[in-house]
């Protein structure tokens, strides 16, 4: 029984870690190019909460792509105000980017029965069972720290569910 038990274990392990970004791994661009023009990168580092499902993400509306565990989409967008949101806005960031600027918004979830220190304001996150996700602006140097071990979701990508 003790070893059905850690095959078991094993096989949802795998499972789980197949579901991530696999494509080509994030690299530094020159500074935004162009007039009126700027740059987000909307990226989830590698977790086992919620590592086999992939966020449809959203800028005005309009579907970036499918963000998988442990990946990045990135966009250049107008100067301007801009909505990014998550699964058809059940988490939303409002973004008033400026010609030139580079924006970082990172996907958190956090499960807040346990959690002390909330991080996601209730007007930009959803959840169920306790669990909330939100997108949350990272300063630049932190996030491309983080950037360096995530893939490109918008080329290949594995997810056991599209959300």
């Amino acid at each position: 029984m003790q070893g059905i038990k850690c095959v078991y274990v094993f096989l949802v392990s795998l499972n789980l870690f197949a579901c991530a970004a696999t494509g080509v791994r994030y690299t530094d661009i020159p500074p935004v190019q162009g007039e009126g023009k700027a740059q987000v990168v909307i990226f989830r580092e590698s977790n086992f909460s919620g590592g086999g499902a992939c966020y449809q993400t959203f800028l005005d509306d309009k579907s970036l792509g499918f963000l998988a565990n442990g990946g990045f989409l990135r966009e250049t967008i107008n100067a301007g105000e801009h909505k990014v949101s998550l699964l058809e806005d059940k988490a939303i960031f409002n973004l008033d980017a400026i010609s030139g600027g580079r924006y970082f918004l990172e996907v958190k979830t956090q499960y807040t029965l346990l959690s002390e220190k909330q991080l996601c304001k209730p007007t930009t996150s959803f959840g169920n069972t306790g669990f909330i996700f939100c997108l949350l602006e990272v300063k630049e140097q932190e996030a491309l720290q983080k950037l360096k071990a995530l893939n490109d979701s918008s080329e290949k990508f594995n997810c056991m569910n599209k959300q």
